[in-house]
């Protein structure tokens, strides 16, 4: 698994170019989100399977689906199914909780987009990893182009969340580099921290790809590996994200 990220750094560093960009944005596969809405009167998939391993067991996660649907130029509703999960530690599959979120750009200035997000998580899955209480809190989502082919993206927040019936706030941060490698083609390193509040932070870095099939389809890889051991020690997947009008 090191081997592919250290693979995909250096073929990133190798084919780096300066050609156009891209037309769909998304929000997968990086740890941060866009800092932009999706095109107002259009809806947005974006899905994938998805593999994490800690302590020597693995987990497989699909379908990992995110539906976007924009009621507006600057705003839209997220329904977020994670779908169901091989646990090895449990030796069977279970499904995930569902996500709900909503999203309002608040600078549309293409040089310095941001965006707020209000995230929630609500305990429908399975009681063996469902939460026990809603979880909700809100995202900050920023990024600048700092030149044709590079693009800077951070995400800071705050989501409240009750592990062992005690509530804590959980802190977010990300901070996301975007480089354009081909026309089609876009290469990523990031870096993200969980900081909950009564427990060990979880930092980790990720690098992956993404490939435009067409102006509204786009296909991606990711991984990263934890940089301590409260974080995963592995994780990584494959995905595909699609936009269409309503």
């Amino acid at each position: 698994m090191k081997f592919l990220l250290y693979t995909t750094l250096s073929l990133g560093i190798l084919f780096f170019t300066t050609i156009n960009g891209q037309t769909i944005v998304t929000d997968r596969p990086d740890f941060t989100e866009s800092a932009v809405t999706i095109p107002s009167g259009t809806v947005q998939f974006e899905g994938g399977v998805s593999f994490d391993n800690n302590n020597d067991m693995n987990n497989f996660t699909f379908p990992a689906l995110l539906t976007r649907v924009s009621l507006h130029k600057s705003f839209e509703v997220r329904l977020g199914f994670t779908g169901w999960t091989y646990s090895e530690e449990e030796s069977k599959t279970l499904m995930n909780d569902l996500i709900l979120e909503a999203k309002y750009q608040l600078s549309i200035n293409p040089e310095f987009p941001l965006a707020i997000l209000l995230v929630s998580k609500l305990p429908t899955g399975s009681e063996e990893i469902s939460i026990e209480n809603p979880e909700y809190g809100l995202k900050l989502a920023a990024s600048h182009p700092v030149a044709d082919y590079l693009s800077v993206s951070s995400n800071v927040g705050a989501i409240s969340i009750e592990p062992n019936s005690q509530r804590e706030l959980l802190y977010l941060f990300s901070l996301s580099m975007g480089f354009t490698i081909a026309e089609r083609t876009g290469w990523f390193v990031e870096f993200f921290t969980m900081m909950p509040e009564k427990r060990q932070w979880q930092p980790s870095i990720d690098t992956g790809f993404t490939y435009l099939i067409g102006d509204n389809f786009q296909l991606d890889m990711y991984a990263g590996f934890g940089l301590n051991n409260y974080a995963s020690d592995l994780f990584g997947g494959l995905g595909l994200s699609y936009n269409l009008k309503y």
